[in-house]
C-alpha cells in the first residue's frame, strides 16, 4: 500500500528539514514513515496520478492521527 502524508503531519525530525512550503505539500511515505521522491502541491494531484496508475491501494493522511479536541 502507497502512504501519502501532509508535511505538517510527519515525524518532528522530518518536519525540520522541510520548507513551509513542504509542510503544506503531501509526500509519498516509505515503511519508516521518511518521504520518498518528490511531493504533491494537492490532494487531487495525488488521486490523479493513482487514477493513471489504476491501482486504488493508497491512503492519504491530512492530519495527525491521535486525540483531537
Amino acid at each position: 500500500m502507497r502512504t501519502y502524508v501532509r508535511g505538517n503531519c510527519l515525524s518532528p525530525e522530518v518536519q525540520a528539514n522541510l520548507t513551509a512550503v513542504g509542510l503544506k505539500q503531501y509526500w509519498q511515505v516509505d515503511d519508516k514513515g521518511l518521504p520518498i521522491g518528490k511531493p504533491y502541491p494537492r490532494r487531487s494531484d495525488i488521486e490523479l496520478h493513482e487514477k493513471l496508475i489504476g491501482d486504488d491501494n493508497y491512503e492519504i493522511i491530512a492530519r495527525n492521527r491521535g486525540n483531537r479536541s
